[in-house]
């Protein structure tokens, strides 16, 4: 048995199973045949049904995979062969020549400049925009250039120009070009494999009935996403081959078999009408049945927004006039200067070929569909090899990620007892030593963010006036600060011993820059993050000078704040390891099922006398999983009870179970609420449900934690939702939600100890005069009251602060009046600075 995985596809999928994998003790090497990761995700503007941006989203997922040294990623690369017996597979990887060395290239860009060859249309952007012959494949990791082969004059001719050294070869300061390079097979051995082939548009033949290929400004979903996307050719501002806005947009779904086609035309209307407001509209489509409400919400928000749905059995013609397109369908005519054709999704051709050649059998549209005997949807014939995501359909990229999830628990219970033995650990940290005394040194980057920041703002009058703040002593503009490049290498020349980054949202940003800081050997805590994409070009996106100063404003906040940071250290805390789950139906059984054979130990409870009562538990396959659950002695299982109260925090959670016997306490790592069912015992004492800060939407349902990439997550870190208690779900939906939310509760409980944050509440004995007002609001019962005897003999009254449960939620700050608690990393000073700063001009 071998203790690392191999996971094929560097797309959403296959990226949030490697990092589910690595935090549950393994090693990953993640193979992806494209030059950079992130699959179709990376070439979308937005996300349905949640319309976030998409490169926000993903990419500080994908440098968090590039910066871990548990991860291998292997791009531009395909698999040969895996052989082997489960456990212990033998994987031969073909790397394909790029003609530069990845290990020295530091992607500069100086040679791109001094190429001669330019012109050639961009792969990434589906022939839109044009590039030199050597380049970037796209703005995502690993950012490496390339050489084209077909293009590069030197590899076809032998010469590059009049010059007898390519100009390339004279700029690479590393040295890092390589012409002689050839495709090389490297092999690796691995206990398991992981199949997230993902997806392409299907291109048949007849969309040249639509125009396609015929007329200017017919497009494919994809081909618009790119024009969409701010990183995209044209830098987020949709335009006509002639260089013209449209005025008009049509879709056609061509796609009928799945809700991806009609979702994806729902969300590139609701772009272009963000966009413009005034562009008139349409989406022509068959009968598609919505039947998740997150999805039904989406089209109903952009059927207010005055985009036209027209359900139509065909389109009979699509005629150009003038540049612009007449379609005729079965109920009229539209007129449109661009349309848009969502064709169906099918697999990559290097999907089937590698699907062929270990064995595995493809259905009628070349999916994963053939499953093993169980038909258990993630499994595959070959015993260790599991499928997850468009490798085994079309779908979204929520639904990809339950499935990568359900796939990295299968994968982890697979090789439970060599779990952490090929796990490397993160190398020591060393950072620079800053007292508060000392005089502050602030380093400033500002990220241009491709053109989200630096398409509207000022970016020289942002520059110059940063550079005149108080304690600045250098600031840096840089393409993308979330790549780390320019903090890290600043940073080392310590130099500064703060850092401001004018950027985009801490909330999905900030643990990347924070990693950045401390490689670079700056304490995290000395880091501000000023928000100026969110705050400033995008809700200002009309307005540029107001929008610039108001950028200024918050930057001359954030330097007042940061003036002020203090370096604090991490607190170590030790892992229960175990997990409660609550609710016995399939979402449950499978996940307390998958936990045990990982090796955890777990508790399930449910209210009814047996799980064979519950409804839904009648299936063949969870009646297998009954089986084996009632056979493993790492779960108990808890009928005919519900839950009491519960307190504590992720990877330390007490739990009351009320039993016909009378109530037990136990301790737990993690919980999984796997019920819509209210599974709260009457009790004076607490309900689980408040006591974790759980809530329910109108219909009943938990309400998670907010993005796409979190559908299985609570704001309370450590809890996790599945099967009815998140939506309503057939039963092979929540086997693999409850075997997908296993995976979230093992990352947690398969740990010896958790980093917990500082930025926590601590109390300024001085001020406090042990009012207790902090007290009763509390809620995580992190606070008591106490009394002790002071040097001259009198008793004195305060409050103490359990570390371990405090979530630094700041309510007893706010409660306080005598400024005698507050949170780390949050002093009132801090904020009193940044308000003067504020109405300072």
């Amino acid at each position: 048995m071998k203790g690392s995985v191999l996971v094929v596809g560097a797309g959403p999928a296959g990226m949030r199973a490697s990092s589910e994998l690595v935090a549950q003790g393994f090693k990953v090497i993640l193979v992806e045949e494209k030059p950079t990761i992130g699959g179709k995700m990376a070439q979308i503007d937005k996300m349905f049904p949640s319309n976030e941006c998409s490169t926000c989203t993903i990419l500080p997922k994908m440098l968090e995979l590039t910066s871990n040294p548990n991860v291998t990623i292997v791009s531009f690369a395909d698999v040969e062969s895996i052989e082997g017996e489960p456990g212990d597979f033998k994987v031969k990887v073909t790397k394909k020549p790029r003609y530069v060395d990845p290990a020295k290239c530091t992607a500069c860009t100086d040679c791109f400049p001094v190429c001669p060859v330019g012109g050639i249309p961009m792969e990434f952007n589906f022939g839109r925009g044009a590039s030199k012959a050597i380049s970037f494949y796209s703005p995502f990791p690993p950012r490496k250039a390339l050489i084209n082969p077909e293009k590069c004059t030197y590899i076809t001719g032998g010469k590059c120009g009049d010059k007898e050294i390519p100009p390339c070869v004279e700029a690479c300061k590393p040295d890092a070009i390589r012409f002689d390079q050839k495709p090389q097979t490297v092999e690796f051995n691995v206990g398991a494999v992981i199949l997230a082939t993902g997806i392409r548009e299907a291109k048949p033949d007849h969309l040249t009935k639509y125009g396609y290929s015929q007329f200017s400004n017919v497009l494919t979903g994809l081909e618009y996403e790119r024009l969409l996307s701010g990183l995209g050719p044209t830098s987020g501002v949709v335009k006509r081959d002639d260089g013209q806005e449209p005025k008009s947009v049509c879709w056609y779904v061509l796609d009928n078999d799945s809700p991806v086609g009609f979702m994806t035309a729902v969300a590139q209307s609701l772009g272009t009408v963000e966009r413009r407001p005034d562009a008139g509209i349409t989406v022509l489509h068959g009968n598609h049945v919505i039947q998740r409400e997150g999805y039904k919400n989406f089209y109903l928000e952009a059927k207010e927004s005055n985009i036209n749905f027209i359900q139509t059995e065909n389109i009979t013609s699509v005629k150009e006039t003038n540049g612009n397109l007449e379609i005729s369908f079965d109920k009229g005519k539209i007129e449109t200067e661009m349309f848009v054709v969502i064709p169906p999704l099918s697999p990559t051709e290097s999907a089937r070929t590698l699907a062929e050649k270990i064995g595995l059998e493809l259905d009628e549209s070349g999916f994963c569909g053939e499953k093993s005997e169980d038909s258990h949807p993630i499994r595959t014939s070959r015993e260790g090899i599991f499928v997850c995501g468009s490798a085994l359909a079309a779908k979204g990229i929520d639904d990809a990620i339950v499935q990568a999830c359900s796939a990295a628990s299968h994968a982890a219970s697979f090789l439970a007892s060599e779990r952490g033995s090929e796990i490397v650990a993160p190398p020591q940290k060393d950072l620079l030593a800053v007292e508060p005394q000392d005089e502050p040194a602030i380093l400033v980057v500002i990220c241009q963010c491709g053109k989200n920041i630096a398409g509207l703002l000022d970016m020289e009058e942002l520059v110059t006036y940063t550079k005149s703040l108080p304690n600045v002593t250098h600031v840096e503009v840089t393409p993308f600060g979330c790549d780390g490049i320019k903090i890290r290498e600043l940073l080392k020349t310590k130099n500064f011993n703060r850092l401001v980054l004018g950027a985009c949202s801490p909330k999905t940003h900030e643990d990347l820059f924070s990693l950045h800081a401390e490689t670079g050997g700056l304490n995290r805590f000395l880091m501000e993050v000023v928000n100026i994409r969110n705050h400033c070009t995008w809700v200002h996106s009309k307005d540029k000078n107001k929008a610039t100063e108001k950028a200024k404003t918050l930057m001359r906040m954030g330097v007042r704040r940061a003036a002020l940071l203090e370096s604090l250290d991490d607190i170590h805390v030790p892992v229960t390891p175990s997990c409660l789950v609550i609710g016995g139906e399939p979402g449950g059984i499978s996940c307390a099922l998958r936990l045990a054979e990982a090796n955890l130990d777990v508790y399930l409870v449910e209210e009814k006398e047996s799980l064979d009562r519950v409804e839904k538990n009648d299936d063949a396959v969870v009646k297998s999983l009954i089986d084996e659950l009632s056979r493993n002695e790492r779960v108990k299982i808890h009928t005919g009870s519900k839950v009491g109260r519960m307190e504590g925090f992720v990877g330390n959670f007490e739990a009351e179970i009320v039993t016909p016997d009378g109530k037990e306490n136990i301790n737990v790592g993690s919980v999984v609420v796997a019920a819509k069912a209210k599974l709260t015992a009457d009790s004076d004492e607490g309900d689980f449900e408040n006591d974790l800060l759980l809530q329910r939407d109108e219909n009943d349902f938990f309400i998670g934690m907010l993005g796409i990439l979190n559908p299985l997550d609570f704001n309370t870190e450590g809890v996790f939702r599945c099967g009815s208690a998140r939506e309503e779900m057939g039963t092979y939906d929540a086997i693999v939600d409850g075997e997908a939310a296993a995976s979230r509760a093992g990352g947690i409980i398969s740990q010896k100890e958790l980093v917990k944050s500082p930025a926590i509440s601590f109390v300024f004995d001085e001020y406090c005069d042990g009012c207790a007002y902090c007290i009763d609001p509390c809620p995580s019962n992190a606070i008591t009251l106490i009394e002790y005897m002071t040097t001259d003999g009198e008793i004195k009254k305060t409050v103490e602060v359990n570390e371990a449960v405090c979530r630094g939620c700041g309510v007893c700050m706010a409660t306080c009046p005598k400024k005698g608690i507050f949170v780390r990393h949050f002093k009132p000073e801090y904020f009193e600075e940044m308000i003067k700063a504020v109405v300072e001009v």
